[in-house]
């Protein structure tokens, strides 16, 4: 009997052991998913010299929360890293002509980054209840707004050269009004009237608090983060 119960205390103690075993196994991986979910595929370190290679080009961009979630989103999922790459080859082809329009009007050429995330740089037919259209996808009323002719027969949004130049001014004026390059490029999505309520509601012209209060869209991070990918897209953008 004795021997008996020996012998189920030791059965028993192994089965513990054995459990305990199996139970740090789960929590072991458990921690690994959740750490893979929240950690960005690139560090603070990577993407800080991404950032100093594009203000070399006239766009400052923190390294901080948002810009590491974003920048995560565009590398960490082969669709979106296809997409890049794709835009950038069609941007490749009228790169020169495009960042020479940039520069006319001061705007750095880095936010060709605009019209990658718009449109991924194909020229978008108008579809009805759509109402951008073109690379730069611009809506009737801001096109006209430009010098842009947007009637039957005629549609300036489809001129490349035409509207990477209106697409130019306006984020050129907003700007001027902003004197900041991520809320231009929120404005350019959402509208200069509906940015400058934004900032007067959350009292700081700060871009990246007024995303994180959600007054804002998250749209100049996508953007600005694309930008950030497209400094490296030889080592970032391969499968």
């Amino acid at each position: 009997m004795m021997m008996n119960r020996r012998a189920s205390r030791s059965s028993l103690a192994r089965d513990l052991v054995l459990a305990a075993a199996g139970l740090a196994v789960v929590v072991s991986s458990a921690v690994a998913v959740r750490g893979a979910v929240v950690e960005p595929s690139l560090g603070s370190p990577d993407v800080a010299a991404l950032s100093r290679k594009l203000a070399a080009r006239g766009v400052t961009v923190p390294v901080n929360d948002v810009v590491l979630e974003e920048v995560d989103k565009w590398t960490s999922d082969a669709k979106n890293r296809a997409f890049l790459r794709e835009s950038r080859r069609r941007l490749d082809v009228h790169r020169a002509m495009v960042e020479t329009t940039l520069a006319r009007h001061h705007v750095p050429s880095a936010l060709a980054a605009v019209a990658v995330v718009e449109s991924g740089f194909r020229r978008l037919e108008p579809k009805a209840g759509i109402q951008g259209a073109g690379v730069w996808q611009f809506i009737p009323a801001t096109a006209r707004r430009y010098g842009l002719e947007v009637k039957d027969g005629r549609d300036d949004r489809m001129d490349l050269d035409r509207e990477t130049d209106a697409a130019a001014r306006y984020l050129g004026a907003m700007n001027l009004e902003f004197q900041d390059w991520t809320l231009a490029v929120a404005g350019y999505s959402e509208g200069e009237s509906a940015v400058a309520r934004a900032a007067e509601a959350g009292n700081t012209r700060d871009a990246w608090e007024l995303m994180r209060q959600g007054r804002i869209s998250r749209y100049a991070a996508t953007v600005l983060a694309a930008a950030l990918v497209l400094e490296d897209p030889d080592r970032l953008l391969v499968d």
